[in-house]
C-alpha cells in the first residue's frame, strides 16, 4: 500500500511540476501584458483587474486537481514493474527539463510589448524589459543610459541581465543596475542610487524591470519625489475586494478598506494610483505596532508615502477625514480589517461632503441674489 501510494505521489508530481511551470513561465507574463500599465489607469482597467488578477492562482489551483486525476488515471494503466520504471524515468527528464526552464531565461519570452512611453520630464522614461534591437531604437531617441530593475539574484533574471549586458554595449548605452526586490527587502541602496540619478542631471535614461509594471511603478514614485514631480492625480483604483475585506470608494481620490497583505501591497496598491497610504491602527498597541512596523517597511520599500493617524475614539475621525481631504492625490485610508474606526472615519467623511455641497449652495446663492461677489448687492440694469 505504502508503495503503492509512493508511485502516484511520484507520477503526479512529474505531471504536476512541469505543467506548473508552464503557467508560471509562459502564461503569467503575458496576462500581467495584456493590463495597461499603472500610469494609465482608467475605468476600464478598474474593470479589468478583479477578472484577472486571481486568474493564476485558479489556474495553478485547478491544474493541481487535473493532474492529480491525471497521475491516478494513468498509473492504473500500468500493469508491470518495468512500465512502472519507464514512467518514472520519462517523468524524471520531463521534471528536469522544466526545472531547466524555470531557472534559464534562454526559453523564457521577452515580453512583447516595446518600450512604453510612461515619462518624467524628458529624462525619466519607463517600460518592459528591453531587446537588442529596443535598445538600438532608444538609442536614436537619445536615450543615453539604461537602469535595470532586474536582479542578479534571480536565476532567470541573471540571464536577462547578461543579455542586456551585452546589448548595451554593442550599442553605447550605459547601464546602471539597481536591482529590485520588493517582497525580500527595502531595497534602501537602490532606491539611494535613483535618488541620486534624479540630482545629477544631464543624462537620459530608460527605466525598466520585466514587464515594466511593478518594480517600474516603485522607481517611478521614488524618482517623481526626488524631483518634486507631483503626483497625476488620478483616483485610486483598486479591486473591490481585499484578503480582509472589500475596499470601499469614498470619492474618485479616497478608498478606504482593509490592511494589504504584503503580496496585496505591491500587486495592487503599489499600482492602484494611490499617492499615499493612511493608517488607522494604534501605535500604543503592541500587536497594531507591529502590524504598523511591518507594513512601514513596505512602504519604504515602495517609495510609497506612509502616514499613521490612529483613531482611538470617534472624535479622532473627524480630525483624520478632515486631514485626509486636505491632501490632494489619491489616498488609501484602512484599518486592520472592516471595524468601528472605518466606519467613523466613513461617517466623518460623509458630514465633510455634506457641510462643504451646503457652503457651495450658501455661496451660490448669495453671490444669485446679491448680484455676484464684489457687486456690495447691487444689481446691474441693462
Amino acid at each position: 500500500m505504502c508503495r503503492h501510494l509512493l508511485h502516484l505521489l511520484l507520477a503526479w508530481f512529474w505531471i504536476a511540476w512541469p505543467g506548473g511551470v508552464l503557467l508560471l513561465v509562459w502564461l503569467a507574463p503575458p496576462a500581467g501584458e495584456a493590463l495597461p500599465g499603472p500610469t494609465g489607469v482608467t475605468e476600464e482597467v478598474a474593470r479589468r483587474r478583479p477578472r484577472v488578477a486571481p486568474a493564476l492562482p485558479v489556474a495553478l489551483v485547478s491544474w493541481t486537481v487535473a493532474s492529480a486525476a491525471l497521475a491516478r488515471a494513468t498509473f492504473a494503466r500500468l500493469r508491470s514493474a518495468a512500465a512502472i520504471v519507464a514512467a518514472h524515468l520519462a517523468g524524471a527528464s520531463i521534471a528536469a527539463g522544466a526545472g531547466f526552464l524555470l531557472l534559464s531565461s534562454a526559453l523564457v519570452p521577452v515580453p512583447a510589448t516595446g518600450p512604453e512611453r510612461q515619462t518624467i520630464g524628458a529624462r525619466f522614461t519607463f517600460g518592459p524589459y528591453p531587446d537588442a534591437d529596443a535598445l538600438r531604437r532608444l538609442a536614436t531617441l537619445g536615450i543615453t543610459g539604461v537602469v535595470t530593475l532586474l536582479s542578479p539574484t534571480l536565476p532567470r533574471e541573471r540571464e536577462l541581465l547578461e543579455r542586456e549586458r551585452a546589448a548595451t554595449r554593442a550599442v553605447g548605452l550605459r547601464l546602471i543596475e539597481t536591482p529590485i526586490l520588493p517582497w525580500i527587502s527595502r531595497n534602501q541602496e537602490s532606491l539611494d542610487v535613483l535618488r541620486r540619478l534624479a540630482l545629477a542631471g544631464g543624462e537620459r535614461y530608460y527605466v525598466h524591470c520585466y514587464l515594466g509594471r511593478h518594480r517600474a511603478e516603485i522607481a517611478r514614485r521614488v524618482l517623481r519625489q526626488a524631483l518634486g514631480v507631483p503626483e497625476d492625480g488620478i483616483g485610486v483604483v483598486f479591486p473591490p475586494l481585499l484578503e480582509r475585506g472589500p475596499v470601499l470608494p469614498v470619492d474618485a481620490r479616497v478608498a478606504m478598506g482593509p490592511c494589504p497583505t504584503r503580496d496585496e501591497w505591491f500587486q495592487h496598491l503599489v499600482p492602484s494610483g494611490a499617492a499615499s497610504v493612511v493608517c488607522l491602527m494604534d501605535d500604543a498597541n503592541p500587536e497594531e505596532r507591529a502590524r504598523i512596523q511591518e507594513e512601514r517597511a513596505w512602504a519604504e520599500a515602495s517609495g510609497v508615502p506612509f502616514v499613521v493617524l490612529p483613531v482611538r475614539g470617534i472624535g479622532d475621525a473627524e480630525r483624520v477625514a478632515a486631514q485626509v481631504t486636505a491632501l490632494r492625490a489619491g489616498v488609501y485610508v484602512h484599518s486592520f480589517g472592516l471595524d468601528f474606526r472605518l466606519a467613523w472615519v466613513f461617517d466623518a467623511f460623509r458630514r465633510l461632503r455634506t457641510a462643504g455641497a451646503r457652503a457651495d449652495r450658501r455661496r451660490t446663492t448669495g453671490d444669485l441674489e446679491g448680484g455676484g461677489p464684489g457687486n456690495d448687492g447691487a444689481v446691474t440694469k441693462y
